[in-house]
């Protein structure tokens, strides 16, 4: 009591706060699961076999540094319908970038007028279509830099490093701090521009991991993979330069820099990016687990974004469209090339 914060053109005291995961996959059910272990009150939105999945067993909640937290099922509110989105001070948007118009359509006629809506979904156009669509709200860019993999029992797991990040607009400075309170590291940036498209340089690597059909830390540990992955990152920094594009660090090193120690031989990769290693040995990319359940995939909103840009700047991104291509090719087959770091690259000719 006492702790208030602006939301669009209404304050609201902290503990009258209530906040919706719409579309709970994996990263909107560790979110949302630790905001509500953290004593916030909390619904999620989703699919129906998710929720008898948590109906069964409740949400278990733990990360690659070995916290562990847990909300029974009695504590969870779950719908499968967006009716009641209106109760929402803060929706956490958390589709697949494939669905974000759709889904933003689908929920515009239910959100109360000045609520916050926060993007945390992959790809740099999600937040400027939810403005489209929801012009009443007031909508905020997020960026996820680590991934959760959704395992069995409701058990959501955050298997490598990283923080969200937050496009700096009035109430994301409290809701940072919420997400600090739960155990989440965050921060709000002034830059969320450069922010996003520098989180689209990292996710160039998740079709590539897709094509691989290895873990993440195998994939990363192979040179022949890194330099694949290298000569998508360069492209895109090529177009983006050309389009005035300035991606930030998502990390310790520039984006330039990044792409340059991805070449380095395995045995000194390993030292200079021992942080980029830093994640559990079975860690996979969300595309993977797309590519699994059989969802489509993200590849036109992340290397596809950087082919669209090219043809936008008259620069040619031949890596990336072979990715596009190839990703695409994987989910129409249900299944993974397997390719080899040596094999994809005599494929690409790089």
């Amino acid at each position: 009591p006492g702790v208030y914060f602006p939301l669009g053109s209404v304050e609201m005291a902290a503990p009258d706060l209530r906040i919706a995961v719409f579309g709970a996959g994996a990263i909107g059910c560790f979110v949302g699961g630790l905001l509500k272990a953290s004593g916030n009150d909390v619904f999620f939105v989703g699919r129906k076999e998710k929720r008898d999945e948590i109906k069964r067993s409740g949400m278990k909640l733990t990360d690659l540094d070995g916290a562990f937290k847990s909300v029974s099922s009695d504590a969870i509110c779950w719908k499968l319908l967006p009716d009641d989105l209106d109760q929402a001070d803060i929706v956490l948007f958390c589709v697949k970038s494939t669905a974000t118009r759709a889904a933003a359509v689908e929920i515009s006629g239910h959100l109360r007028k000045g609520a916050l809506v926060v993007s945390l979904q992959n790809g740099v156009e999600n937040d400027q279509i939810l403005r489209d669509v929801l012009p009443e709200c007031e909508v905020v860019g997020g960026m996820v830099a680590f991934n959760v993999v959704s395992l069995e029992s409701a058990h959501f797991h955050r298997s490598t490093d990283g923080k969200i990040t937050l496009e700096a607009r009035p109430g994301t400075n409290f809701l940072t701090g919420l997400l600090r309170e739960a155990g989440i590291e965050a921060e709000d940036t002034t830059d969320f521009e450069s922010a996003k498209w520098g989180k689209l340089l990292l996710n160039l690597n998740n079709g590539l991991n897709v094509i691989s059909g290895v873990p993440l830390v195998e994939q990363l540990s192979n040179r022949d993979h890194r330099v694949v992955l290298s000569a998508a990152m360069k492209e895109a920094l090529m177009v983006m330069k050309k389009a005035r594009i300035r991606p930030a660090a998502v990390g310790n090193a520039p984006p330039a820099l990044s792409a340059l120690i991805l070449t380095l031989p395995d045995w000194l990769f390993k030292k200079a990016a021992a942080r980029m290693l830093a994640m559990d040995v079975s860690a996979r990319a969300s595309m993977w687990d797309d590519l699994q359940r059989g969802r489509n995939p993200e590849i036109n909103q992340l290397n596809g974004a950087i082919v669209s840009l090219g043809i936008i700047t008259g620069i040619k991104t031949p890596v990336n469209q072979a990715i596009v291509d190839l990703v695409n090719q994987a989910f129409s087959n249900g299944k993974s090339q397997n390719l080899s770091g040596k094999a994809l690259r005599r494929r690409l000719a790089i």
